[in-house]
C-alpha cells in the first residue's frame, strides 16, 4: 500500500525530531529471547476508610447508575457489517468496541493536523501538553449507505480485521508501532478535523496536487469511520535525507532487527516494507557513548535514529490463541502488476518475487504478464496464510538498493571514499541477499538469518539487539 506525507520537514541528523510514531517497551516472549534475549496502612486508616466508605456507598451507587445512562447514551446501535470485527475486538483485546460519536472521543478545539493520504486512510496527528499521538481515519464501506455518500476511499470491514489484530499482537515487540487504541464513530466530524483536511489540501493545491478523499461536509451522518491511534514515531523513510553511512546502517540494521524479533514472537512477514511504511526519528539517547571507530566492525548506533515499522495491511502474523491473521492478496492481483523505472521498479518487483516464492519455491520471479487469476490455479497448495519469511529477506534486499539510492544521490563528488567503502563493506551481504545466490552458498532465508550473520560480523551488539520501552499513553477522549 502505498502512502503520501506532504510538507514534512527531513529529520535534522543532531537535532530533537517529533515524538516517536511507536516507541516499544521490551517484549520478554521466551523464543526471542534466545536470540535476544506500597507501605502498609495502619489499622487506624483501615476503620477511618470502613466508616468513610459505608457514608459514600449510596452516593457512589447513584454516580455510577448516573455514569451507565450518559455512556447507553453515547453508545449506537452497530451495523450488522460491523459484526466481525466488533467480534475480533472482543477477543483481542477482552473488551468491546463500540460505535460512539465523534465528540466522544475528539474535542472540536483539538490541536489536529493532518500529515498524510494512504490508500485508504488519512493520517492525522494530535498535540497536547502531554505529547502526540497519529489517527489512522478509514471509513468504513457499508453496502446499504446512499449512493451519494459512497466512496472509493472506503475499506471493506474484512480487510481491516487482519491490520488491527496485527497491530495488537506487535505493540509490545520493539521496533514496531505502538496500538493504543481503535475507536467506530459516526456522526457531525468534529472541527478540528474539517480544519485540518483544509490546511492539508490548501497545501496538496500549492503543488498541483488535490486531496484523493472527499471533504469531510460531503459525509452523511451515518458514514462510519474506525480510528486507530498509534504512537508517534516521527517521519517516514521516504522523507529523509540520507547523507552519511552511519544513517544506512541504522536504517537498514534497525529494520532488521526488528523483523528478526517479530518472526520468532509471531511468525510475521511485512509483506510491504517500503520507505514510506518505516518511520525515523532523531533520538540522541539511541547515540553510543563514544565516537565510532574505524577500526572496529561495530555499525549500528552511531547515527542517533530510531527506526519503527507501521502500516500491516499486508502482513502475516500467529497470533497468541494461534489463529493467523492475513490478507489474501489473491483477491488483490492488481498489486502484482505494477511496472516504473529505477528504485520505483524494484519494489513491483518484490511483490511479484515474494508471489512467484509462495508458489513455486524458487527465487526467480514471474513476470507481470503470469500474475493472472488463471496462475492461481498453479499455488502448489500454498496461501498467503502460510509463514514464508524470506519475503522478509525480498523486502531488505530492496531496503538496502533503496538507502544506497538516497545516499548516492546525497554524497559530494568530491567524497568517492563513502560509497566505495560502503561497497566493499556490504558486498558479502549483497551477495548473500541475491536472488541468484544459492542456500548452500549462504543465501539468507529470513530476517533472523540476516542479523545472526550481521552480529558475527561484529556489526550489531547483543545490548543493541534487546530494545527498550515506549509510551502508549492515549491522547483521544476515554468514554
Amino acid at each position: 500500500m502505498l502512502i503520501t506525507w506532504q510538507n514534512r520537514s527531513p529529520p535534522p541528523r543532531a537535532a530533537a525530531m517529533p515524538k516517536k510514531y511507536g516507541s516499544k517497551r521490551s517484549a520478554a516472549a521466551p523464543g526471542a529471547s534466545a536470540i535476544f534475549g506500597e507501605a502498609s496502612r495502619s489499622p487506624l486508616e483501615d476503620v477511618t476508610s470502613a466508616l468513610n466508605n459505608l457514608s459514600l456507598r449510596e452516593e457512589e451507587k447513584a454516580k455510577e447508575e448516573d455514569d451507565d445512562d450518559r455512556e447507553q447514551a453515547n453508545i449506537i446501535r452497530p451495523h450488522p457489517a460491523l459484526l466481525p470485527l466488533i467480534n475480533a475486538y472482543k477477543t483481542d483485546f477482552n473488551k468491546s468496541l463500540i460505535v460512539q460519536d465523534w465528540n466522544d472521543i475528539l474535542d472540536d478545539g483539538a490541536d489536529v493536523t493532518k500529515i498524510a493520504e494512504a490508500s485508504y486512510a488519512e493520517v492525522y496527528r494530535i498535540n497536547t501538553a502531554a505529547g502526540s499521538s497519529i489517527l489512522k481515519v478509514m471509513q468504513i464501506k457499508l453496502e446499504d449507505l446512499p449512493e451519494p455518500f459512497r466512496s472509493n476511499t472506503a475499506v471493506e470491514v474484512n480487510s481491516l480485521i487482519s491490520e488491527i489484530r496485527i497491530m495488537n499482537a506487535l505493540t509490545t515487540v520493539p521496533g514496531f508501532v505502538t496500538f493504543k487504541d481503535a475507536h467506530l464513530v459516526q456522526g457531525l466530524i468534529p472541527r478540528c478535523i474539517t480544519k485540518a483536511y483544509r490546511l492539508h489540501s490548501d497545501e496538496l493545491k500549492q503543488v498541483g496536487k488535490a486531496s484523493y478523499f472527499p471533504r469531510p461536509s460531503a459525509y452523511d451522518d451515518d458514514t462510519i469511520f474506525l480510528v486507530i491511534e498509534l504512537g508517534d514515531a516521527g517521519y517516514v523513510l521516504d522523507e529523509c535525507e540520507i547523507d552519511t553511512a552511519d544513517q544506512l546502517w541504522d536504517s537498514f540494521i534497525g529494520v532488521t532487527i526488528a523483523l528478526a524479533r517479530a518472526e520468532i514472537t509471531n511468525n510475521f512477514e511485512h509483506r510491504d516494507l517500503h520507505e514510506n511504511n518505516i518511520c525515523i526519528k532523531y533520538d540522541p539517547d539511541n547515540l553510543l557513548g563514544y565516537a565510532h571507530n574505524p577500526d572496529t566492525p561495530l555499525k549500528f548506533g552511531f547515527s542517533g535514529w530510531d527506526v519503527t515499522i507501521i502500516d500491516y495491511g499486508l502482513s502475516r502474523a500467529t497470533l497468541a490463541n494461534g489463529e493467523v491473521a492475513f490478507n489474501d492478496l489473491e483477491q488483490e492481483l492488481s498489486l502484482f502488476h505494477g511496472q516504473d523505472k529505477g528504485i520505483a521498479g524494484h519494489q513491483y518487483d518484490t511483490y511479484r518475487r515474494m508471489r512467484t516464492h509462495l508458489f513455486d519455491g524458487t527465487r526467480t520471479m514471474h513476470p507481470k504478464p503470469w500474475h493472472t487469476p488463471s496462475s492461481r490455479a498453479l499455488n502448489n497448495g500454498h496461501t498467503w496464510s502460510d509463514f514464508i519469511p524470506y519475503t522478509n529477506v525480498l523486502w531488505l534486499r530492496y531496503l538496502l538498493k533503496m538507502l544506497f539510492s538516497k545516499l548516492k544521490k546525497n554524497i559530494p563528488a568530491s567524497d568517492k571514499n563513502t560509497m566505495k567503502n560502503l561497497e566493499t563493506e556490504t558486498a558479502e551481504l549483497r551477495r548473500r541477499l541475491d536472488t541468484r545466490t544459492k542456500i548452500d552458498n549462504g543465501a539468507f532465508s529470513s530476517a533472523q538469518d540476516i542479523l545472526l550473520w550481521m552480529s558475527e560480523q561484529g556489526w550489531v551488539s547483543e545490548e543493541q539487539i534487546a530494545g527498550e520501552g515506549g509510551d502508549e499513553t492515549t491522547f483521544l477522549s476515554q468514554s
